[in-house]
């Protein structure tokens, strides 16, 4: 990996599509997979099994109930409040049986407010407290493998508003598109943060296009597009270098 290698430069610019904004920050990311274990039994007798999805309701109540209201309480002035989003539950195998398991997946986005640590113990304690509450309740949680890196973790990033790769990227983007660029408080996650917080590397987020359109069936930038961010990527080497 580039930081493993010992890589050092005095800034670095990230191409995800922009719109003509860039970001000094962005949100850490997690992905937590919550498994509910119930018992399986006939849908004639109900009672004599456990419903795993009844206590996956549970906890996303809990949830709602605990962790949202909080998380406004970490608002990071560049990159907005911590955020988080059930994405994805699957329990059950047919109407006439007793779910025996249920799988709750999850997106956490957290300022540097948090840790990620007290990020996962959240959801950790809740766990716990419905099983003291309930005996028949168990559940077990888990950092998605599909969001995990060999070493590193999904930091949040920021960089210093001040930092002389942040007024370049602006001056730029300003002087080639002829527009007062915003600053974007609410980007994704980014390999900036990687290069910031592991490779102390200033970094911001530009690049041609609108993020609209990512993740799309017609992912795509128009080449009026390119030739701006090209234009700009080109003015940011020469203003940063100090040979504009």
């Amino acid at each position: 990996m580039l930081i493993e290698s010992g890589f050092k430069v005095d800034g670095a610019v990230v191409g995800e599509a922009s719109n003509r904004e860039y970001a000094i920050a962005h949100r850490g990311l997690e992905w937590l997979e919550i498994e509910i274990i119930g018992k399986t039994v006939h849908g004639g007798v109900p009672e004599t099994g456990i419903n795993a999805i009844v206590n996956a309701a549970k906890f996303i109540l809990r949830v709602q109930e605990k962790v949202m209201p909080r998380l406004k309480n970490f608002t990071h002035p560049h990159m907005g409040p911590s955020v988080m989003n059930f994405g994805r539950i699957e329990g059950g195998t047919q109407p006439s049986t007793v779910a025996g398991k249920c799988i709750i997946q999850l997106d956490r986005r957290y300022t540097p407010a948090e840790n990620l640590e007290d990020v996962l113990e959240e959801y950790e304690n809740i766990l716990k407290e419905l099983s003291e509450e309930d005996p028949d309740f168990k559940g077990v949680m888990r950092r998605m493998p599909s969001n995990l890196m060999k070493k590193y973790d999904h930091v949040p990033l920021e960089t210093s508003l001040n930092d002389p790769i942040v007024s370049a990227v602006r001056d730029s983007i300003k002087e080639v598109a002829g527009v007062e660029p915003r600053l974007n408080t609410k980007h994704g996650w980014t390999d900036a943060a990687i290069l910031n917080y592991y490779g102390k590397i200033p970094a911001v987020v530009y690049g041609p296009g609108n993020i609209s359109r990512a993740h799309g069936p017609n992912e795509h930038i128009t080449v009026d597009e390119l030739v701006e961010g090209f234009k700009t990527y080109c003015m940011i080497a020469m203003k940063y270098c100090d040979l504009d």
